[in-house]
């Protein structure tokens, strides 16, 4: 690809910066893309390109579309830096607040069309009650306003599995997730009946991965993200920010990472029989260590 046309193609930052324009021209009372590209002197499909995602916004016309819809302050600098930030590769997301990162990637889950996600040490937050929700934030120490504000972010999360047409939905969880689940008996007991529920959905495909397997793999947590008329996305989060690549490369490595964990992974009818078993049990999950599982 050339520079030019590179400049031009759709970045993570520049899909995240159309949709949030789009919101906030919705927000400003204005329906129709017809009346504000008109106004900010814009041709339609300029706008709808721009909404879209499919080019880097130029910071001036950012700031045309912000002064229409009167956003100022923290908010108009941080969108024109992404403006200036916009034909780079990968976006590093480390916005102060967590809602603001969550609310990011709560974005990207809702417009993705197949999620494949590896949680090696933890339950997917997609797939958990909100009481296991609150007993992994109260065991992190956190305030109780953040355990709330957490357990109202993890359910908008959610959200992206009961919408019409959901993403195909594949979770790849740790044996040692799973045995070592940390919570009252009745939550985790409770949080497993969910698991297993959830894997009878048709978009959703739980795999089970033995600790053998993970070992071997040695890779952490990330969500492989598939979009209907953008490229592919891999989200890697830590406690204070989300890595979202998208190099052709990257993608490709985690797309492997991904098949040799599907291919070492408990079948799905055999991963749902491993949790209702830990369901039927869970003070031996609890109380006894942790014992390997044998892939078909």
């Amino acid at each position: 690809m050339t520079g030019a046309a590179r400049d031009h193609a759709a970045t993570v930052r520049a899909r995240w910066l159309g949709a949030e324009l789009r919101r906030l021209r919705e927000a400003a009372g204005y329906g129709s893309q017809v009346e504000v590209a008109s106004l900010v002197g814009m041709s339609l499909a300029k706008l709808s390109r721009l909404e879209g995602g499919k080019r880097r916004i130029k910071v001036e016309d950012a700031a045309a579309l912000l002064a229409l819809y009167r956003v100022t302050g923290p908010a108009r600098e941080n969108l024109l830096r992404l403006c200036r930030e916009g034909a780079e590769r990968g976006w590093w997301l480390r916005a102060s607040a967590h809602e603001e990162r969550v609310a990011v990637h709560t974005r990207f889950e809702s417009w993705a069309t197949a999620i494949t996600e590896y949680q090696p040490l933890a339950i997917p937050v997609l797939l958990q009650t909100p009481e296991y929700l609150r007993a992994t934030l109260e065991s992190s120490g956190l305030a109780p306003s953040e355990v709330e504000r957490g357990i109202r972010l993890g359910v908008a999360r959610r959200g992206s599995l009961n919408r019409d047409f959901p993403p195909r939905y594949t979770a790849l969880v740790g044996e040692t997730a799973l045995r070592c689940a940390a919570a009252a008996r009745e939550v985790v007991a409770d949080q497993f009946l969910h698991l297993t529920l959830m894997a009878h959905r048709p978009c959703v495909t739980l795999r089970v991965v033995p600790n053998s397997a993970a070992q071997a793999a040695c890779g952490g947590a990330f969500a492989l993200m598939d979009f209907a008329a953008a490229p592919a996305l891999v989200a890697l989060e830590s406690a204070t920010s989300f890595l979202y690549l998208e190099e052709s490369h990257e993608v490709r490595t985690y797309r492997g990472l991904a098949r040799s964990l599907l291919r070492h992974a408990l079948s799905h009818d055999d991963s749902v029989r491993f949790v209702a078993e830990l369901a039927d049990g869970v003070d031996h999950v609890k109380t006894t260590p942790r014992a390997s599982i044998t892939t078909p």
